[in-house]
């Protein structure tokens, strides 16, 4: 099955009452003008904001009524974009993907977090279920962290994984999940007009956690950012890395695409900053990608489009970084980076 309908028979179970309405504009780009594909997409855009306001609203409903005393610390989760906590396997598979399969590993990533949405909210074993059979053993920062507090105090992995959905409450980590779905995946469904869309996922394989320091856009806009991955953690030998999604599109009705930047530095060392380029031009050019330490958003964006390459590779002190896109033509660039060690 095409990846676009992968992601779409999910995203249609997701918002049944929105995809009539997105539906239908769709059918109307067939015959429209550039005029009216503007028009047609900003109509999409609207469509989408309502999206993430009815479960932005949904997110601050729960937590009015709920009685966790972690409801606090979950206040800003649907703002810090999206982590998980990858299983060996998956990791392994995202680690090793190359070429087509970068694309194909990420699309079935996304439609296993979509498939968080076919199970009861108030079940909390189904969605730590459907969270262990998707490759992942949390899903949001607030859980992530508590499960490694919960695995180095001994604890063994499948009770701190299903401690970590109680504290969220599983509720909150499907519509965190579903608020960054909303707006990755609704141009890649909809958008005819060449979307110009950058999916990158970066796993974090430090001691220390990562965390967003800021962004530069040359062409297009920010989608997604996510604001701490957390760091790497071990049970009985086995390493558990965490990822997170970023994600940039061209703007409504622009003939250039998307050419994006943005830094990542650890929480506790300031001595070298994480930088990341990625670009998907449209009319000019390749899908692209840089990365490399102590640079600005703005110089690794600029980097990336004037180099253009595929992959890239940086390496300094003990840290290295490296970022594989998984072609170099297409309206949807798909992305895996690594921030670690030198071997």
């Amino acid at each position: 099955m095409e990846n676009r309908e992968i992601l779409r028979q999910g995203f249609v179970k997701l918002f049944p009452e929105q995809t009539p309405r997105l539906d239908a504009l769709y059918t109307k780009y067939a015959n429209a003008s550039e005029k009216e594909v503007l028009q047609i997409e900003k109509e999409m855009e609207l469509i989408q904001q309502e999206m993430l306001d009815e479960i932005v609203q949904k997110v601050r409903l729960s937590l009015i009524q709920s009685e966790n005393s972690k409801g606090k610390s979950l206040k800003n989760e649907q703002d810090e974009g999206l982590t998980f906590q990858l299983k060996q396997e998956l990791y392994n598979e995202l680690t090793h993907a190359s070429g087509d399969s970068i694309e194909t590993k990420i699309v079935k990533l996304m439609d296993a977090l979509q498939r968080l949405n076919n199970v009861d909210k108030s079940d909390a074993e189904a969605v730590l279920a459907t969270i262990i059979s998707g490759g992942f053993t949390s899903i949001t920062v607030t859980g992530i962290m508590y499960l490694i507090k919960c695995l180095t105090a001994g604890d063994e992995l499948l009770p701190a994984a299903f401690a970590a959905v109680q504290v969220c409450t599983p509720e909150l980590i499907i519509n965190a999940v579903n608020i960054v779905l909303i707006i990755i995946l609704l141009p890649l469904i909809y958008f005819i007009n060449k979307p110009a869309v950058c999916i990158l996922l970066v796993i974090n394989e430090l001691r220390q956690d990562l965390e967003f320091v800021d962004e530069y856009c040359i062409h297009g806009k920010k989608a997604v950012t996510t604001q701490k991955i957390p760091k790497i953690c071990f049970k009985e030998n086995t390493p558990f890395y965490s990822a997170g999604f970023f994600a940039a599109q061209k703007k409504s009705g622009a003939l250039i695409g998307t050419q994006y930047g943005f830094t990542l530095k650890q929480s506790d060392i300031d001595k070298v900053t994480f930088n990341f380029g990625i670009g998907c031009p449209l009319a000019k050019g390749k899908n692209n990608c840089a990365v490399g330490c102590n640079q600005t958003s703005k110089s690794i964006a600029e980097n990336a489009d004037k180099l253009q390459k595929q992959e890239d590779l940086f390496v300094m002190d003990e840290y290295e970084i490296d970022i594989k896109c998984h072609s170099s033509s297409g309206s949807v660039a798909y992305y895996i980076a690594r921030v670690g060690y030198k071997n």
